[in-house]
């Protein structure tokens, strides 16, 4: 009777605590069933839910002991990962990309594990594995290996999509840009999540934001702005960057100004090619003809402001009649009347990476390489492989006299998708 009544207990104590458990840290979910890892003084605890349904007793054996087996991979993992010097507060975030990427087994190096009572929880079958700590034994050479962290990083961001985990991994990573633009693009599309306000603010009119703005009195998208500029978020400098380029492009534009400071203090913050790139860019900004927000147009906001604006904010474009009539007057080297069809262009079509280029090339053309610079940067981020983007950019830095040339043409250079005519312009700037 005694017996019977302890494991009524047991199975309280799992049917309740556990649920609350699978939202703590170290959890990790496959087919079989979700685990939590944690330890309570001198034991290693596994609390297991079962996601497969189990028919019969021999089934109900067989699943305990891939249970089991499970569990103490997960604990010599759980031990192996809290000894490891990481760039994060929460390394159970990244126990899942931990466990699946190194694949460690430490079926061999524990005797004592003990097992309760099978319960249920929340109508699933589940089962809690214990073991003493001084019973686990971790084989030294897991403690002493060095691990890919760039790479568990990197799948961890890929699997939660987080601006904890980016900021995690650029922490670690450094300022690798084949790494950071594509992640701050997950950011500005609203592929990957920041919170549940701009998750929101993203879905209002997602092509129309900064023409809202500047034109029309979208009061609910000024309430999430107004909302997200009051809230503390604790992120790094990666983080600030890209949540003020979404307010820039989003906010009514008296408050454009204060955002496009914040951008301005976090990008300098950052390191890495690009980013010095864009750092000098916001540098040698152009902002003749610009007098206020309340007269700019899409066009006249994109030159004078460069990089700050969220190119996924923007209405993507076709390239039609303006943009045939600016192509011909550039092919009859008219380069002012083809930059008025651009203007044309852009503000009443949209936006496109080759009518951005062009408007590039237009101003270097007319040797205003900061404002050409304002129109490439965004026509990089929307398409990278976009024929003239990379050779247009380095001309203008070139002109510029940006002092970092080596470094920038090297990146663009090592790519393989760089058009011949970029390459072209690059290393004819290289030869002495």
């Amino acid at each position: 009777m005694r017996q019977k009544i302890f494991s009524i207990f047991i199975f309280l104590c799992i049917a309740v605590l556990l649920p609350a458990l699978l939202n703590a840290q170290y959890v990790y979910r496959d087919q079989t069933a979700d685990f939590e890892i944690s330890e309570n003084g001198e034991l290693y605890i596994a609390d297991c839910r079962v996601n497969v349904k189990i028919g019969h007793s021999r089934e109900l054996q067989r699943t305990h002991n891939q249970l089991r087996l499970r569990a103490i991979d997960l604990i010599g993992n759980y031990v192996v990962i809290n000894s490891l010097e990481l760039p994060v507060k929460d390394r159970g975030s990244l126990f899942q990309a931990f466990v699946d990427n190194t694949n460690l087994r430490f079926a061999a190096e524990v005797e004592k594990l003990s097992s309760e009572p099978w319960g249920f929880c929340e109508e699933r079958r589940c089962i809690r594995f214990v073991v003493d700590k001084n019973d686990f034994r971790i084989n030294q050479r897991y403690l002493e290996q060095d691990f890919d962290l760039a790479n568990i990083l990197y799948m961890n961001f890929r699997r939660n999509k987080t601006m904890d985990a980016a900021c995690a991994l650029i922490d670690y990573a450094g300022a690798n840009a084949d790494l950071l633009i594509p992640t701050e693009m997950l950011f500005l599309n609203g592929s990957a999540d920041i919170n549940p306000e701009i998750s929101a603010l993203l879905k209002i009119n997602p092509s129309y934001r900064l023409e809202n703005s500047l034109f029309g009195h979208d009061s609910l998208q000024q309430i999430f702005v107004d909302s997200i500029s009051t809230m503390k978020m604790d992120f790094c400098a990666f983080g600030g960057m890209v949540v003020s380029r979404l307010l820039f492009t989003s906010a009514q534009p008296d408050a454009k100004p204060a955002y496009f400071d914040d951008y301005q203090y976090y990008l300098s913050q950052m390191q890495g090619e690009w980013y010095e790139l864009l750092n000098y860019a916001v540098a040698q900004r152009d902002v003749e003809g610009f007098t206020t927000f309340g007269e700019a147009t899409v066009f006249d906001v994109i030159g004078a402001f460069p990089g700050a604006l969220n190119p996924f904010g923007m209405r993507p474009g076709n390239n039609g009649e303006h943009y045939a009539a600016a192509m011909e007057a550039f092919a009859g080297e008219n380069i002012q009347g083809a930059l008025n069809h651009l203007r044309d262009e852009i503000n009443f079509n949209g936006i496109t990476a080759t009518n951005l280029n062009l408007a590039g090339a237009c101003y270097r053309l007319l040797y205003q390489p900061g404002r050409a610079l304002a129109y490439l940067l965004p026509a990089y981020y929307l398409d990278a492989e976009a024929p003239y983007v990379r050779g247009n950019i380095i001309l203008c830095l070139h002109a510029l006299g940006y002092p970092a040339m080596p470094e920038i043409s090297a990146y663009f250079l090592e790519d393989t998708t760089l058009d011949p005519w970029s390459k072209d312009q690059i290393l004819n700037l290289k030869k002495p």
